[in-house]
């Protein structure tokens, strides 16, 4: 049986770099469904992983994730 969730992320990005590093980095946990909206089914620590990676890209009180 498989731990995976299925979680939707979005995301509010104010600089256009870091929005489209936050997006490259989406489409290797999810699919796309539209303008900074991803639906991913991930395993407890594959979502670790990501928000590990979202953190080190978005700048808080700036971004909104």
């Amino acid at each position: 049986m498989s731990d995976d969730r299925l979680i939707i992320v979005t995301y509010d990005i104010g600089d256009q770099r870091r929005w489209r590093r936050v997006f490259k980095v989406m489409h290797g946990y999810g699919e796309w469904l539209q303008l900074s909206v991803f639906q991913c089914r991930l395993s407890p620590r594959r979502r670790g992983e990501l928000e590990t990676r979202l953190r080190e890209l978005v700048k808080a009180g700036e971004d909104h994730v």
